[in-house]
């Protein structure tokens, strides 16, 4: 029973806002494919695309604060837990599609049409960086909604969008302006003596723990709120 909860909230999640990331996504996907052929670089398309779709994602805690969705879900039955698991599942699950589909775009690019039509010499280092750009950009984000969404159970997405937009914009100002420090960082390591599977591992647990504790507290929030 509660598998076929989840999926019906899902489905509910995807029919509400599909045309509306659809049409975001897509406009953006036009706009930072026609820059990565005047800059003849991908670099950017990966991270803008994740970003307008997190945003877009946004758009599914507004329908639920306009028509008191939750409320709704309580009269049927539904239990917060549920409701919940199944937001954190559509949240994070288009955020790892669309890091995987960009990420691979990316690297498309990179290496079978900008190396070709402008001879990039450097177009596969430019397709790893697009790849660990948007593994990047998957965790700081992930972090951030891991924040943000505890907030939209407790205040809605009109009260928390100041914190939000906060969340979003901060850490991408940080990121772009001390990039140019990291090159040279990156060259005083010796990166392959590093245990890279550990750190991988424990990377991945880390994050999974921020996931779970957001999603206990925004349980926890949903549960003891009238409505």
């Amino acid at each position: 029973m509660k598998t076929h909860a989840i999926r019906g909230l899902l489905l509910k999640d995807w029919f509400s806002v599909r045309s509306y990331i659809a049409r975001q996504l897509g406009l953006i996907a036009v706009i930072y494919l026609v820059l990565s052929f005047g800059l003849k670089s991908a670099a950017m398309f990966t991270s803008m695309l994740l970003l307008g779709g997190m945003m877009g994602l946004l758009s599914l805690f507004a329908v639920d604060d306009s028509c008191q969705w939750n409320a709704y879900a309580g009269i049927l039955g539904l239990r917060p837990g549920q409701l919940v698991a199944a937001r954190y599942i559509a949240v994070y699950g288009c955020m790892l599609l669309l890091t995987v589909i960009s990420a691979a775009a990316s690297v498309v690019l990179e290496l079978f049409v900008f190396r070709p039509l402008f001879g990039t010499a450097d177009a596969a280092e430019n397709a790893l960086v697009g790849i660990a750009t948007g593994a990047a950009i998957f965790l700081f984000y992930g972090l951030m909604m891991a924040l943000d969404i505890p907030l939209y159970y407790k205040l809605g997405v009109e009260k928390a969008r100041i914190p939000t937009t906060l969340t979003m914009v901060v850490p991408f100002i940080v990121i772009v302006t001390t990039a140019s420090y990291w090159g040279p960082l990156l060259d005083t390591m010796d990166l392959a003596a590093l245990p890279w599977g550990w750190i991988f591992l424990a990377i991945a647990a880390a994050f999974a723990a921020c996931i779970a504790l957001s999603a206990a507290v925004s349980a926890r929030i949903l549960a003891k709120k009238e409505l």
